[in-house]
């Protein structure tokens, strides 16, 4: 009896050898178990555009003014926009920027034409998106042309 259990005792250690065996092998290999892993790539933002990209600006939300803001992240982070207007040949970065939070994959929003509490003024313009997560980085910026109609 007592050498039966003895047995599966080292039946039962042979096995869960085995299953630690092949965890570890399976995480050296590239799989997870439980939590997913953490956030740990730069964040990258792509595809970014205003629907429509010509349009009027208004103070407060109107049907047929201002446009939607589409875009796509890589992670989970947070956005800053910079809008900047077509003088001559040269840009001029408009007064007031302003930060979203977005989470991975498609993001949208509504954009009124509104920085820092003015309506932007008729002219060509580029929308600037840079987006950053805390202690691990900045992405590229990416850029988006709009126009802005009387």
């Amino acid at each position: 009896m007592i050498r039966g259990m003895l047995d599966r005792m080292r039946a039962i250690r042979g096995l869960a050898c085995l299953a630690v065996a092949a965890a570890a092998a399976a995480v050296a290999a590239g799989a997870s178990f439980g939590a997913p892993p953490p956030e740990t790539a730069i964040p990258a933002v792509s595809n970014v555009s205003l629907t429509p990209d010509k349009f009027k600006a208004a103070l407060t939300p109107t049907p047929g003014f201002g446009a939607t803001v589409h875009y796509v992240l890589s992670e989970n982070a947070v956005q800053t926009f910079v809008v900047k207007k077509k003088v001559g040949r040269n840009w001029v970065t408009q007064k007031g920027t302003f930060v979203k939070r977005g989470r991975q994959g498609n993001d949208v929003f509504p954009f009124p034409g509104i920085l820092h509490g003015h309506k932007l003024k008729t002219g060509h313009y580029e929308m600037i998106v840079t987006p950053a997560l805390a202690g691990i980085g900045t992405g590229k910026p990416v850029t988006a042309h709009f126009t802005v109609i009387p």
